[in-house]
């Protein structure tokens, strides 16, 4: 029986995602663990295909890897026959780190060693990201040019820690400040990810990352940029600011009219699907 093909078109009436009898059985990948550094561990789930390249997932703020659209893209890999590499950044799901001392850095060693060890090192890497997890990517996309194949981001969140971070700030108390201001840190209930520890000092060093999209971006792959018209968190001129400044001229940015932030529906999730299979077409390896 040959293997499992679906293919994947636009129609009038929007994507179409044909699959054949022969799918197989989406069985979800065993878990994992790495060590980053001495005592920080990354829990991932690695799923070994026939060919490349890699789809490497890198997730947005505290998003753990087992929701919807993460594993979607697992499933995806597994009935095209590609590898697949998804995570938990540190201090978030089956990962190590707490949330009283993760530094946004962590995140980003997270993801290179993912690329360093985890992803076959024959193969290029397709980096799906996803909000933060977009600013992530493009960090390591800069440190680990040679690895990446393209990248997909979707609705891209660059520097946004210390804008949340000020955003819940300036509504405390005098007392509440003065806290947060000596090393304190304060639950808050955030839109993303739930009940969070509030810290300055976490918010202040992830400016250390900060990337000025109004800048040229030292990108040369392929980048196809997914985001919400109606994004109220962030604004889709952001993505359309990234696609003009990164080095690369082969960026398409696709605008959802519906839709928020997360782009987690199943009409967001089939057209991040698309793009994926796009990428992979039209710039097949060896």
């Amino acid at each position: 029986m040959p293997p499992y093909s679906p293919e994947i078109s636009l129609t009038t009436d929007g994507i179409n995602i044909q699959k054949t009898q022969d799918k197989p059985e989406y069985v979800p990948v065993e878990l994992s663990y790495i060590e980053v550094a001495p005592g920080r561990k990354v829990a991932y789930r690695k799923h070994v295909g026939s060919k490349g390249p890699t789809i490497l997932y890198i997730p947005g703020f505290l998003s753990p890897m087992d929701v919807k659209k993460i594993t979607n893209v697992e499933k995806f890999a597994q009935e095209h026959g590609y590898s697949n590499v998804r995570y938990d950044q540190e201090s978030c799901g089956f990962s190590g780190g707490t949330r009283e001392t993760i530094e946004f850095e962590h995140w980003i060693e997270d993801a290179l060693c993912m690329i360093d060890h985890v992803c076959n090192p024959k193969d290029p890497i397709i980096l799906v990201s996803s909000s933060v997890g977009s600013w992530v990517s493009t960090i390591v996309a800069q440190k680990r040019p040679e690895r990446i194949h393209s990248i997909l981001m979707i609705g891209p969140a660059f520097n946004i820690i210390w804008k949340a971070f000020y955003y819940y700030y300036k509504q405390m108390s005098g007392e509440e400040q003065k806290r947060i201001d000596e090393g304190e840190y304060l639950v808050v209930n955030l839109k993303y990810g739930g009940k969070n520890y509030l810290r300055k000092d976490f918010s202040e060093r992830s400016r250390d990352f900060e990337i000025d999209t109004a800048s040229p971006i030292d990108i040369k792959c392929p980048v196809r940029i997914i985001h919400a018209v109606h994004d109220r968190d962030v604004s889709f001129e952001t993505a359309l600011q990234i696609a003009s400044n990164v080095a690369t001229t082969d960026v398409d940015v696709i605008l959802r009219k519906e839709g928020d932030h997360r782009l987690n529906s199943d009409s967001d999730t089939t057209q991040q699907l698309y793009e994926i299979h796009r990428l992979m077409t039209q710039y097949p390896i060896a």
